[in-house]
């Protein structure tokens, strides 16, 4: 069986506005290759999201079954913690390291109701080697809300919580975007070093 893509003289049934291509092996549905790259997308995000669920039941379920088990692995932890900080406080920047990712799906979740996979974010931040996409300046995911995501189109101009529209940038510059766009935000530095420019020109001439 085929798996070439074939191109029909039909248009989308989801978007119905470009034109749809088929499987060969399997000609339905009719989905434009836009739409076909979501869903994919959706797909492998639930999938993920779907596994990570499974596994918090099975731990709330095995901590139920087993609460002295549990009790005295807490307390086998607290105490190494105790004797050994410098090594706990190296375990803890590296898990905070880790999922940094997580946590920004969850914010993202939270506030659009957009599944994003956090192995998604993970490729952007090495796509973009963990510099700021505005300032330039280099991220680090050890210290909290020192990264954030943005939307290169804000949600508030009909920008998508997608891959292809999440960059990773610090959060002081995304405080100062907003909803702006990267061509007005621009152009507000601009207008703020000119502004402090003269201002400082003016004070130093009296």
């Amino acid at each position: 069986m085929s798996s070439r893509l074939i191109a029909t003289d039909r248009i989308c049934s989801l978007c119905g506005s470009r034109a749809a291509i088929v499987y060969a092996s399997s000609p339905r549905p009719y989905w434009c290759a836009e739409c076909r790259k979501n869903k994919g997308r959706e797909y492998r995000a639930a999938r993920s999201q779907a596994s990570i669920d499974k596994t918090r039941k099975r731990q709330r379920e095995w901590k139920k079954m087993h609460p002295r088990t549990t009790e005295e692995n807490t307390l086998s932890c607290t105490k190494w913690r105790n004797g050994n900080r410098e090594n706990a406080r190296g375990h803890s920047r590296l898990y905070d390291r880790r999922h940094i990712f997580k946590q920004a799906a969850r914010r993202l979740r939270r506030a659009f109701g957009v599944t994003v996979a956090p192995i998604t974010l993970w490729g952007i931040w090495k796509k973009q080697r963990g510099i700021c996409c505005l300032t330039g300046r280099s991220l680090d995911g050890r210290k909290a809300l020192s990264a954030s995501i943005d939307h290169i189109v804000s949600t508030a101009k009909g920008g998508r919580t997608e891959a292809d529209n999440l960059r990773w940038v610090c959060l002081d510059a995304n405080f100062a975007k907003r909803s702006m766009s990267d061509g007005e935000f621009l152009n507000l530095c601009k207008a703020v070093v000119k502004h402090m420019h003269a201002t400082r020109s003016d004070q130093g001439s009296t």
